[in-house]
């Protein structure tokens, strides 16, 4: 029998392999539980690598705004995802997709801007935020990088669409910024976002994954290969969900309407491309939400998806 195809096996991870369990409310943010993966081999998160000095994140030359340099020291691959917030160097930027940076490999990344009135060195190497990137950023990001990859096979995100975005949420959370940096937003509202985050238990024993609802209409889903790994990066993650939530109102979930998205990425357009690094990188299209998964060695080490309730 052939193996089952990275376009298989991520449709099957949100129709078949993900179940939904209970949800927290905290302020305008609901989260709701999701169990269940299809394990991809051992890898480090690059949080992790970068704590231990087994990566070091570069300008390329001189700088180029949409590529960065990972080194990865590490005898396993390093998971760098579209949420990481890479620090300092010429400016800050986030990955423009989730990317499995080969053991003891030099690899070309793509990027996306996250600090557009900086051009200029502060540090000679990125350092992997303690937050991750804001929600809707990261939609934005994926939209672009999917019409991307299906159009030219190529991760370019949509910069403009990510600046105005920090733009808005710059203004929304009265931070000033001369550089126009997201890692600013995050530190002008430190006791709020603690707040919001204090009311969210961590993940269950053998969670793998969240559903995040805010505001009337907004969801992202998220879901990795072990708990182990959502585990880890739940503290980030979750710093990232609550700052987008600034200002929305309650969200007001439907019945049933979890299943409802698991089931329309589960039916959705699907094409796959070559991943940065390792893997498979799987775009998926259907109305109203966008998503895409990472597929390596007959494994979903991670899929993101975002979009708004019809």
């Amino acid at each position: 029998m052939a193996a089952p195809s990275p376009v298989d096996l991520a449709t099957n991870l949100f129709g078949s392999v993900l179940e939904v369990g209970p949800s927290t409310e905290t302020g305008p943010l609901t989260l709701v539980r999701l169990y269940g993966s299809i394990p991809a081999p051992d890898y480090l998160l690059a949080q992790d690598a970068d704590a231990r000095g087994m990566l070091r994140v570069t300008e390329i030359g001189a700088g180029i705004v949409g590529r960065i340099l990972i080194w990865n020291r590490a005898d396993l691959p390093v998971l760098l995802l579209d949420a990481d917030h890479l620090e300092g160097a010429k400016q800050d930027r986030i990955a423009a997709a989730t990317a499995l940076i080969p053991a003891n490999s030099k690899t070309g990344v793509p990027v996306t801007c996250v600090e557009r009135g900086r051009w200029s060195r502060t540090s000679d190497a990125f350092r992997v935020s303690p937050h991750t990137a804001v929600t809707l950023a990261r939609q934005y990001n994926l939209v672009g990088v999917g019409a991307s990859l299906r159009a030219t096979g190529s991760h370019v995100g949509d910069q403009r669409s990510v600046w105005s975005h920090m733009d808005h949420i710059l203004r929304s959370s009265s931070t000033s910024s001369q550089t126009g940096a997201m890692r600013h937003a995050f530190q002008g509202n430190t006791g709020w976002l603690g707040e919001i985050i204090e009311g969210i238990p961590d993940p269950d024993e053998g969670q793998t994954g969240v559903m995040a609802f805010w505001g009337e209409r907004h969801v992202a889903v998220e879901a990795f290969d072990r708990p182990e790994a959502l585990a880890r990066l739940w503290p980030r993650l979750l710093t990232g969900y609550a700052l987008e939530t600034l200002g929305s109102p309650a969200s007001e979930v439907p019945v049933g309407v979890e299943r409802r998205v698991l089931s329309s990425l589960a039916s959705a357009e699907a094409s796959s491309h070559p991943a940065v690094g390792l893997g498979t990188d799987v775009v998926l299209t259907a109305p109203g939400i966008t998503g895409g998964a990472l597929v390596w060695a007959s494994g979903v080490v991670h899929a993101a998806a975002f979009g708004e309730l019809e």
